[in-house]
């Protein structure tokens, strides 16, 4: 894992102020300051990327920087934190990674909570490797970017409901992007958050098996209640049980990689 740069917190930062300024009013007010406010944010940075590929001497270096921004995330250390705080902060800190309201989560809820927050990170660190094979840093750097921006702006944060749908369209194609992710490794579902709010999840079963815990049971996502199954063995998850999902995630993230290099090798 890269340790994390302060330059996403500041685009972080930046999206929120933003946001401040401009997301008052009606709701269609609301919609149209959401979409001239993506514009402005994304666009500039999208400008400032297109800016270093066209005028960089060194190629490979700006490549390897912008992957090593794109994959610099500090929401791992976020979710590996929940396991030392107390139920109050772990709750708050959870609903800032997953986008909604953990304040009534029980300890078995907020490992569980935990567990989807890192699927969720895993899954588009994948997808940031397979453009790794592409060797296409710059469009990773931009969907960092785009997942930092939608992050800020999450129809599920309260009061960004009308400003938030500005970003929805764009995160279907970001849902379609994941799709190869499964041929590297097939316990991963192809699209996290559908995983954890099925009401039949067969696919969150695997990955109830590989780590050893239950996983499932009732959801509240958006004050809708999901009454899902509960999967796997009867052990409830626990901080063994972040542990062995931590490994279970490196480990793939890890294999995805030499699979991307011996490819690359075999190619050249």
């Amino acid at each position: 894992m890269l340790p994390a740069l302060p330059f996403w917190q500041a685009i972080s930062r930046l999206a929120d102020r933003l946001a401040a300024k401009v997301n008052k009013g009606e709701p269609r007010q609301r919609r149209a300051a959401g979409v001239l406010a993506f514009i402005l944010l994304w666009g500039s940075l999208a400008l400032l990327a297109a800016l270093l590929f066209y005028s960089a001497e060194l190629p490979l270096v700006i490549q390897g920087l912008a992957f090593y921004l794109a994959f610099s995330d500090p929401r791992p250390a976020k979710l590996s934190a929940v396991e030392s705080l107390a139920k109050a902060p772990a709750r708050e800190l959870l609903g800032s990674v997953l986008k909604r309201n953990c304040s009534r989560y029980s300890q078995e809820g907020l490992y569980k909570a935990t567990i989807e927050g890192r699927w969720r990170v895993t899954k588009e660190r994948l997808l940031l490797v397979l453009l790794l094979a592409f060797g296409a840093g710059l469009p990773a750097f931009l969907i960092r970017a785009w997942w930092v921006i939608g992050d800020r702006w999450h129809p599920a944060r309260p009061g960004f409901g009308d400003f938030g749908k500005a970003l929805v369209p764009i995160a279907w194609l970001g849902r379609a992007l994941g799709a190869p992710l499964a041929l590297f490794w097939t316990v991963l579902a192809l699209k996290p958050s559908a995983l954890f709010s099925r009401e039949k999840p067969r696919q969150m079963a695997m990955l109830a098996t590989a780590l050893g815990c239950q996983l499932g049971g009732p959801l509240l996502i958006g004050g809708h209640k999901i009454s899902r199954e509960r999967v796997g063995p009867g052990q409830p998850a626990d901080v063994a049980t972040l542990r062995r999902l931590r490994i279970l995630a490196m480990g793939g993230e890890s294999a995805t990689f030499l699979l991307v290099a011996l490819a690359l090798v075999l190619v050249h």
